[in-house]
């Protein structure tokens, strides 16, 4: 019995209900999005008078480890979705979630707890990042959808945001910040930042797992009872395989690169403590109003990234805030500290003017765009490890930027933000020249796009696997795989008397996936 087999006996979806499913999948990316709204609790007085954080370089730590917990999931865990499902995944990692939470709120005075607590989340966040957008492209049918449905993960990050945001700036009104002691100030975030984890766990019992994951994992078991070494995926293979997985997974780690080199979270992690020294009465007010053009720019990406190629919007978003970066630094440089030594309250203004038009380019752009090319541009077999090395990049940047923006910002200022000027222009030069543009695609389509003219061992093997790609393209609902094979058996009695090969692999599948 057949993998296709299987999938023909099976209910359609709907489009609504696959956008629906896109749409719980998409939630777990609220769990990164609120640790991002949550950063400035990480200055409050009470947090850094209960740890003894007292130098820059320990606030830098304790802000950034959660990106190497995000790069060493986001590598190693996410593997576990090509044999156990990107459901189960997504279920463990926001489990671990979960347990990260809890310890950072275990009463305790070392900031080592913290830390702790923070690169356990991390593992989570770098886990469902690599299997969520991968396992949103193998739940919708037509791949002009594709795009879009992507987004989805990205505008939950911004959601998170917001609601990270929102909380803050709550816990900050409610209690007094000259309020050393009072450890509500940081816990309270921390502890909502937990509900997410909880949403995400319930709204995927209503999402089945990826009809691509069942017929690979047949094709896997078929595999090894022909040659067990041939069924590995290895990452020798992310590196050398056929059509230039190589120079693909490149492209993914210079996207992934770029898109936290531009500045982004400099924004993001720190932007209460850059805006506090322009003299505004409420800086934690200005984050939740750059979370929300975050918001609308990633509602307006959401709509481009339907109608424009991907190249295209990448490629604009690059140079409008190259641009922004250009006049935010300049006058932070040169303009905002006028010659009595005071503060220009209207410079500073127009920073926070530019400010939010770098986060409108990001949010329409490098955010939303970013995730939507990385995942379409491996080959299913591959995806999970060549997404994980990719996502590393990203969150290995992250990590050293946030990790040094505090020290490096308090010896140059506003002059730091030319350091992602360059990126951007290195940016565009990358993205015209060697960026492909992937809208409409399947996977088939885009190997073919990195397929040599001589290659004509591929090409062969194209002809033989273009079946096997339009059915995964097959809208069909897999809502309980056991139950799958016990109705397609029950129309096969004969095969399963003749005991053949095939009826052996199926019942090993059922089996382990039971």
């Amino acid at each position: 019995m057949s993998t296709d087999s299987i999938t023909k006996n099976i209910p359609r979806l709907s489009t609504k209900r696959e956008f629906i499913n896109c749409l719980l999948i998409a939630t777990v990316g609220c769990t990164f999005g609120q640790d991002m709204g949550i950063a400035p609790t990480y200055q409050f007085p009470s947090f850094k008078a209960n740890f003894k954080v007292n130098n820059t370089w320990i606030n830098g730590i304790i802000v950034s480890i959660f990106n190497i917990g995000c790069a060493i999931g986001g590598v190693l865990l996410s593997k576990i979705s090509d044999y156990k499902g990107r459901k189960f995944t997504i279920w463990l990692a926001v489990s671990i979630f979960l347990l990260g939470g809890m310890i950072q709120l275990i009463p305790s005075t070392h900031y080592g707890q913290i830390i702790a607590g923070r690169f356990i989340s991390g593992l989570s966040v770098g886990t469902t990042a690599v299997v969520a957008p991968g396992f949103i492209t193998e739940s919708i049918t037509d791949v002009k959808h594709r795009g879009t449905v992507v987004v989805f993960y990205q505008f939950c990050v911004v959601i998170g945001i917001i609601y990270g945001n929102i909380v803050t700036l709550i816990t900050s009104r409610a209690y007094p910040l000259d309020d050393n002691f009072n450890n509500n100030q940081w816990r309270i975030p921390i502890g909502f930042g937990m509900i997410w984890g909880l949403i995400v766990i319930v709204g995927l019992i209503f999402v089945p797992e990826s009809q691509s994951y069942y017929k690979h994992k047949e094709e896997r078991l078929l595999m090894q009872r022909e040659n067990k070494n041939e069924s590995k995926i290895t990452w020798t293979e992310c590196f050398t395989g056929k059509p230039r997985l190589g120079f693909r997974l490149l492209l993914g780690c210079l996207l992934m690169f770029f898109q936290q080199a531009s500045g982004i979270n400099y924004f993001f992690y720190y932007g209460s403590l850059l805006f506090s020294s322009v003299g505004l009465n409420d800086s934690y007010v200005t984050s939740l109003i750059f979370s929300l053009v975050n918001f609308f720019g990633t509602i307006i990406g959401v709509y481009c990234v339907g109608k424009a190629g991907r190249k295209t919007i990448f490629l604009w978003g690059c140079i409008g805030g190259c641009i922004a970066m250009i006049i935010y630094s300049s006058l932070g440089s040169f303009a905002l500290t006028q010659s009595d030594g005071t503060i220009s309250k209207s410079v500073g203004g127009c920073m926070i003017a530019f400010t939010c038009l770098f986060i409108i380019f990001f949010a329409i752009s490098l955010g939303p765009i970013t995730f939507v090319l990385v995942s379409e541009l491996y080959p299913i077999r591959t995806k999970s490890l060549s997404m994980g090395i990719a996502t590393n990049c990203n969150w290995l940047t992250n990590f050293f930027i946030t990790l040094l923006t505090p020290t490096i910002t308090a010896k140059i200022g506003y002059k730091y933000g030319y350091v992602f000027v360059a990126c951007l222009g290195a940016a565009i030069f990358f993205t015209y020249f060697f960026v492909p543009e992937t809208r409409g695609l399947t996977s088939n389509e885009i190997d073919m796009i990195f397929v040599g003219k001589n290659d004509s061992s591929y090409y062969e093997q194209e002809g033989d696997d273009e079946d096997d790609d339009k059915s995964l393209m097959d809208p069909v609902l897999i809502t309980n795989i056991s139950s799958a094979l016990k109705y397609d058996s029950s129309n096969n009695e004969s095969l399963e008397k003749q005991k053949s090969p095939s009826t052996e692999i199926d019942a090993i599948s059922n089996n382990n996936l039971a």
